[in-house]
């Protein structure tokens, strides 16, 4: 068996065991959209602590406001699995922060980095509703990235599926993109772009999809045990009568490899 299809089955198997197992033993919980785009890019051996955050306009001036928190803890177990457990905060209109829910997420480097015209990975999390009322959720999708020079590009793809006794939806249809100018490694200006456009065997009409665009700073500071700290800053202003006005987001992280 030729050393390519050895490690293509053992992604299978692990990506197999990272979605049953959560199943099966209905411990984890979804979180609300928190705008981030994913690499697909894994470092073995690196541990992450994240904390990400966003605050929602409605559509007017007077329109409701919606928050929503994360914290998360990742870790690096192999050359190409990345799992992370993370825990949610959030605000619906006329209610105060409560605990929302907790994801199991977990990204697979499918392609070596560099190595074929772009670099493929793939996103499998498990959420199980904390909140009365709400269903559990399974998210899937592939991981795109390639690099123009000094642009580099990423394009999430996601389908998620709600379960549970009170889920009647099909299952929904998302994206995010991000592009990004590599000017300097503390300080890259971009621009991301998010969007939902409903089941994905009946697509909302694009008026009433939800798609919000705007400029983000990304960042990465090293420090001298190894370390370093990642940052994003940005505002994304909706696109259509169905997306609410505006979305400020940020995200901090710390990296380091052991």
């Amino acid at each position: 068996m030729s050393r390519w299809l050895r490690n293509a089955r053992r992604r299978i198997i692990c990506l197999s065991a990272a979605v049953a197992v959560p199943l099966l033993a209905g411990a984890f919980t979804p979180a609300a959209a928190d705008f981030k785009v994913l690499s697909p890019i894994v470092t073995k051996g690196e541990f992450e602590i994240e904390s990400a955050g966003s605050v929602t306009r409605g559509r007017h001036r007077d329109g409701e406001e919606h928050q929503s928190y994360t914290t998360s803890l990742g870790y690096t177990f192999t050359d190409f699995w990345q799992a992370e457990l993370e825990g949610e905060l959030s605000q619906e209109p006329d209610e105060g922060l409560k605990y929302a829910a907790t994801n199991f997420e977990n990204i697979f480097q499918i392609l070596p980095q560099g190595e074929y015209w772009l670099d493929l990975g793939l996103l499998a999390e498990y959420s199980r509703a904390k909140r009365a009322g709400a269903n559990d959720a399974v998210e899937f999708g592939p991981l795109l990235q390639k690099q123009f020079g000094d642009f580099l590009t990423t394009l999430n793809v996601t389908l998620e599926k709600q379960i549970g006794s009170r889920s009647e939806a099909g299952t929904e249809i998302g994206y995010g993109f991000q592009a990004r100018y590599r000017w300097w490694p503390g300080l890259e200006p971009g621009i991301e772009v998010f969007g939902d456009m409903g089941e994905i065997t009946h697509l909302k009409a694009a008026d009433r999809q939800a798609h919000r665009a705007g400029p983000v700073l990304f960042g990465t500071l090293r420090l001298g045990n190894g370390g370093k700290i990642k940052y994003e800053a940005g505002y994304l202003i909706g696109l259509t009568r169905n997306t609410p006005d505006g979305t400020v987001k940020f995200l901090l992280e710390y990296e380091v490899a052991f």
